[in-house]
């Protein structure tokens, strides 16, 4: 579970910000091109864009914690090669 968390974070949040920026360059040229305003096209590529930030800490808070548990791992083996000997 911390292993997808921290994939979907980590490489959702370039994804997000793509469309986010290809939503808010639609747009843009929209708004140029026929001199409308298209406030949920606006409004969708911004929360797009704002989204990266809470997705990359995530990625980033799950990656912690799975390098607590691959350590953990690590020290518990260790210990059971050590008494095995």
């Amino acid at each position: 579970m911390v292993t997808l968390c921290a994939a979907l974070g980590l490489v959702g949040g370039p994804i997000v910000a793509a469309v986010g920026l290809l939503i808010l360059s639609i747009n843009t040229a929209l708004n140029v091109l026929t001199k409308t305003n298209h406030p949920y096209l606006q409004t969708a590529g911004t929360v797009l864009l704002v989204s990266i930030i809470p997705l990359l800490l995530l990625g980033g808070y799950c990656l912690d914690k799975l390098d607590e548990r691959i350590t953990k791992f690590a020290e518990l083996t260790r210990e059971f090669n050590a008494t095995t000997k």
